[in-house]
This record gives structure tokens, C-alpha cells and sequence, in this order.
């Protein structure tokens, strides 16, 4: 998962640590991203859903203090002494009503709808608070796409001043979704294949001329 399709802030820290060296009880804030619907839909398949569902079990089994990850393993890092529990701010789309990790987020302390890339105006209202009353606070991102959407917004938030960490192992990689634009790429190829008669090559990069 290095194919970025949005540049990494440098000091964005991305990770490929495991629980035993790097588990989500050690940030006070985690941020759950979702995919941009109008960016991504997930791949057609029977199993997709089960992607998906596994994904929202890991998450939550990992967010939970009592999991036997924790009681079982000594060496795992903990929660920060100041607080209890990561507090959990979940990041959605306006346009979107099939969320992918709602269960995971379904008890968020605080939930953005965005309407696009952009909309980050009242996100970082809240997150300027945060930062004002929680100085030392330490964030960890999560979510999907791990090469788009949740770059985007970490960089924002390590903007605001926050140490951001983007949790890789807790994100979903764009190969199990389907770009839009590129699908319709995809489609216009294949429709002016199908008008002009012409052999379908063999390679998708090899698009017709306009």
C-alpha cells in the first residue's frame, strides 16, 4: 500500500507496526475515515461484504480496552494514564447513507459529514478546539482509502498541530475498490471499441484516440 494518489505531509508518520508495537489504546484521539462515495464503491463480489465485516471486527476488537489482545500481552502498549478510552471522531460524506465502518464508529464521540475533498472548514473548527484545550493529545488515523481519502485527513490534521500517525494496518487499500473516474474511463474505452469494430487490445492503457 505506497501508491499514493495524495502526498503524504512529511510529518504525517505512517506505519506498518503491529498491536504488539503500536496499538490504537496509545493515541487519545482516533480518527475513522470513510471512503469518498463519490470517489470509490466497492468491488462487486460475495465476498466483499465479508472484507468489509472483518475489517469492522478487527477495528472494534482493537478499540476495546478488554480484549484479550490486551489482558494477555503485557508488553502492548497501553492507553495514555489521562484518559480512559481513545475518543473516537468519525469522518463521513454527506452524499453517502452505506457507510463502510459504521460499526466500528457507532459509538463515535463526534461525527463530520463532509461534503467534499474540500469541506473542512467546521472539521477543523472542532479540531482547533480540541488542539486548544488538549495541546499534547497524539491522533491516530484509520479508515479507507489508505492512499486517498485518509491521507488527505491526516495531512489536515497534522496541519493543525496534532502528531498524526496513519495506522496502516487498520486501513483499506484502494485494490479491493473501484475508482468512478476510471470507470468511466473504462467504459467510454470499451463503448468506442464497440462503435468503431476495431479488436479490443490487450492492454487498458492502450486507450483510443479521440
Amino acid at each position: 500500500m505506497t501508491d499514493f494518489l495524495v502526498n503524504p505531509d512529511p510529518k504525517v508518520v505512517i506505519t506498518d507496526a503491529d498491536v504488539t508495537e503500536l496499538s490504537l489504546l496509545s493515541f487519545h484521539l482516533i480518527v475513522i475515515v470513510e471512503p469518498d462515495p463519490e470517489t470509490w464503491m466497492a468491488l462487486p463480489g460475495d465476498n466483499m461484504g465479508e472484507v468489509i465485516d472483518l475489517f469492522n471486527m478487527g477495528l472494534s476488537a482493537e478499540l476495546d480496552p478488554e480484549n484479550d489482545i490486551y489482558l494477555n500481552d503485557e508488553n502492548i502498549v497501553h492507553q495514555p494514564d489521562e484518559i480512559q478510552y481513545p475518543n473516537l471522531l468519525w469522518v463521513r460524506y454527506l452524499a453517502d447513507d452505506n457507510n463502510f465502518f459504521d460499526e466500528a464508529a457507532f459509538s463515535s464521540n463526534a461525527t463530520f459529514r463532509l461534503s467534499d475533498y474540500d469541506d473542512f472548514q467546521h472539521l477543523g473548527f472542532y479540531l482547533r478546539g480540541v488542539k486548544q484545550s488538549h495541546p499534547n493529545w497524539k491522533v491516530g488515523i484509520v479508515g479507507g482509502m489508505f492512499e486517498d481519502d485518509v491521507i488527505r485527513i491526516a495531512n489536515f490534521i497534522s496541519e493543525i498541530g496534532f502528531p498524526t500517525t496513519v495506522v496502516a494496518r487498520q486501513c483499506i487499500s484502494r485494490n479491493v475498490f473501484v475508482n468512478l473516474d476510471e470507470l468511466m474511463i473504462y467504459q467510454a474505452w470499451l463503448d468506442k471499441y464497440r462503435i468503431t469494430g476495431n479488436d479490443f487490445p490487450d492492454d487498458f492503457d492502450e486507450l483510443p484516440e479521440d
